[in-house]
């Protein structure tokens, strides 16, 4: 197993990977679990204001219950009080934050370099990386700078996956409402058929909160769901047949529907029976979400990720829905593997409408027309796809593309050096 590099003061190398690929060095410095039923103040007193508002924190944070802050806050809350001890280095699991959050984290985590901390990021997301570290580790060659990256093979494949496109789709022409919500506070939602509408921004907790609202499995708040320009119940145990199936939930990999004791073949059998479909079509469906039939046999955990992100697909297309719902779909997948997902599910759809809650901004914009911006559970502005890029107006949009923006600037970043050998 290689060894872990040693950086000198103010050196930050990112690791392009799902795990840490070695033991990290003696002395390296990491999020320390906090304790969620106590207040933050009693398990970190040095953590002044000052520490928490350089994170975008309020101050009244220290005061509460640890556990009931929002993940996101409550991961820059430990990550505050890990800074605050002074380490020399970080080894630092980078999470998925919200725009103006991940905007404080790296303008912090800058700072702290600038005072002499190196840092040891692990991150599989590429701007990110550059806005952090001068050079990155991918498997399976050595650690080199951004720069020599770009040039390499398998550099190219996560860059061409990472860089905004030059124009996204074309916007649908106006037409009937696939989906739409009515006097929903902080909700100006509507898609029409065909569409393809990417919501971003927020953190992964309000994304999944408005995935299952609108799928009528969560609590159904004030105003109305219209699907096809009728309206229709919020709990799904109320919807119709044909409601349940005209708007399908993918979710992430973790929390797929399919179920670990039965093989795929006997899932889409079910699933094609109770929509009065021939069994054969299953061979179709798996074909064309690119599964051999010939695995059909095999248990979702004798499928790797991206796979079992296909019978999901599968299982959904079966009901030829007039509404595609995507919550976080290729979360913890390789981006090569991201990016195939959404490009097979934008080629697969049909006339569905789809409504794609937070992906990376450079994959969405390859497939959506249109783009509204989640920031504290409410949709703070919306439009083209291609407008908002050039220009934004809400802070949060402003940070999402500025964070997208990085690896416009990889070329030219200069490299800090790594004493260690290069990592092979």
């Amino acid at each position: 197993m290689p060894e872990a590099p040693i950086l000198p003061p103010g050196a930050a190398l990112a690791v392009l990977a799902s795990h840490w690929p070695w033991p990290l060095p003696p002395g390296a410095a990491q999020l320390r679990p906090l304790e969620p039923h106590r207040p933050l103040a009693a398990q970190c007193p040095a953590l002044t204001a000052a520490d928490l508002a350089r994170l975008g924190l309020p101050s009244a944070l220290r005061h509460r219950l640890v556990g009931t802050l929002p993940t996101s806050q409550a991961w820059l809350a430990a990550l505050a009080a890990t800074l605050a001890t002074k380490p020399r280095l970080l080894a630092l699991e980078a999470m998925a934050l919200p725009p103006l959050a991940e905007q404080a984290m790296v303008a912090t985590l800058r700072a702290a370099r600038q005072a002499g901390m190196a840092l040891l990021l692990l991150t599989e997301d590429l701007n990110l990386a550059a806005a952090l570290a001068e050079q990155a580790w991918l498997a399976p060659g050595p650690a080199q700078p951004f720069p020599r990256l770009l040039r390499s093979r398998a550099g190219s494949a996560v860059v061409a996956t990472a860089r905004l496109p030059a124009a996204g789709p074309a916007e649908a022409p106006p037409g009937r409402m696939a989906l739409a919500l009515h006097k929903v506070p902080g909700l100006p939602l509507n898609l029409a058929a065909g569409e393809t509408l990417a919501v971003l921004g927020g953190d992964a907790a309000e994304r999944r909160h408005l995935a299952l609202t609108l799928a009528g499995l969560g609590p159904a708040p004030a105003g109305l769901l219209g699907l096809d320009g009728h309206a229709i119940p919020w709990p799904a145990a109320q919807r119709s047949a044909a409601e349940l199936a005209g708007l399908q939930l993918l979710l992430p990999d973790h929390a797929t529907p399919l179920d670990p004791r039965r093989s795929l073949r006997r899932a889409l059998e079910q699933r094609l029976h109770s929509l009065g479909q021939p069994a054969a079509r299953g061979a179709d469906l798996l074909a064309a979400c690119g599964l051999d039939p010939a695995l059909d046999w095999q248990t979702p955990a004798q499928f790797s990720p991206a796979q079992r992100q296909r019978a999901a697909l599968a299982l959904a297309l079966a009901a030829n829905p007039l509404v595609i719902l995507s919550q976080d779909w290729t979360a913890g997948l390789p981006a090569a593997d991201a990016a195939e997902l959404l490009a097979l599910l934008a080629r697969l759809r049909g006339r569905a409408a789809w409504l794609m809650l937070g992906e990376p901004l450079p994959l969405a914009a390859r497939h959506a027309g249109r783009l509204a911006v989640l920031h504290d559970g409410q949709l703070v502005e919306s439009g083209p796809m291609t407008a908002l890029l050039r220009r934004q107006a809400h802070p949060a949009t402003a940070a999402l593309v500025a964070a997208a923006g990085a690896s416009r600037r990889l070329a030219s970043t200069a490299a800090v050096p790594i004493t260690a050998a290069a990592i092979d």
